[in-house]
């Protein structure tokens, strides 16, 4: 019997492997890169504390995803974020960002012509080792006749090649900011990540599944039925060859 394809191997028939590089900002802050053939992800981080005085990219980015009905439809409340929200949001981001704290959000753009595809993130999870994915993406990029799985390359890299890349250095999820002595502390080593999506979101659900997540169950959150998914890196072949910059030992 033929062995089956796992997440990894059926990601590659789609795309080229994601790259993983850290560099430091104009503000000499580490920053993460994730390139894949179409797409950068990049940390999301601003010195930065007003909204308004945010950089053009991150304005956009509140633009085309957390101040969309649209695009927040189906995303936790189902409502737009206000100005404040974001700005917290931002700041919580970039303090981790500064702290090299490896589970932080991500701003991501499209390679060809600059422009803000969306937002994703493997952050702090509710169970222990665990973190929790989200993501939203810009509206223009909903299968789009010209841009064909979108979320699939970039939640693909961010879960298959960070996320993996995170589980083999043993990063600790689920660390909290102490004020006192301004660093992250506590937490567990990573070792899988959960997500969510509504049952009437098919595409984020198919995305999931992929990515070899397995459905844990259902749950009534923010007012709408979800299903439940858990992706156990212990279970699974990481391939991981080449995805980053093996010189660099920062995190």
């Amino acid at each position: 019997m033929a062995k089956l394809k796992g997440p990894m191997e059926k990601y590659l028939e789609k795309f080229s492997k994601a790259r993983i590089e850290f560099d430091k900002n104009d503000e000499e802050v580490e920053v993460v890169y994730i390139y894949t053939e179409r797409f950068t992800a990049e940390s999301l981080y601003s010195s930065k504390e007003n909204f308004n005085d945010f950089s053009e990219k991150i304005k956009s980015l509140y633009s085309v995803s957390f101040a969309d009905p649209i695009v927040m439809e189906k995303y936790a409340a189902g409502t737009v974020s206000n100005e404040v929200s974001f700005q917290n949001t931002v700041k919580l981001q970039s303090l981790r960002c500064a702290h090299k704290n490896p589970f932080s959000a991500f701003i991501v753009m499209d390679n060809n012509n600059d422009s803000v595809v969306g937002y994703e993130i493997i952050g702090n999870g509710d169970q222990p080792n665990t973190g929790e994915t989200a993501y939203l993406f810009n509206k223009n990029y909903h299968r789009s006749a010209t841009m064909k799985d979108v979320g699939y390359e970039n939640v693909g890299a961010l879960v298959l090649e960070y996320g993996a890349e995170q589980y083999q250095r043993q990063s600790m999820v689920n660390q909290r900011y102490n004020k006192e002595t301004d660093n992250f502390e506590g937490g567990e080593i990573f070792t899988k990540v959960q997500a969510t999506s509504r049952i009437d979101n098919p595409g984020s659900s198919t995305i999931l599944k992929n990515l070899g997540f397995k459905n844990i169950g259902n749950s009534f959150k923010f007012g709408h039925d979800r299903y439940d998914w858990e992706k156990d890196y212990q279970t699974e072949d990481i391939l991981l060859t080449g995805s980053h910059d093996q010189n660099d030992n920062s995190f």
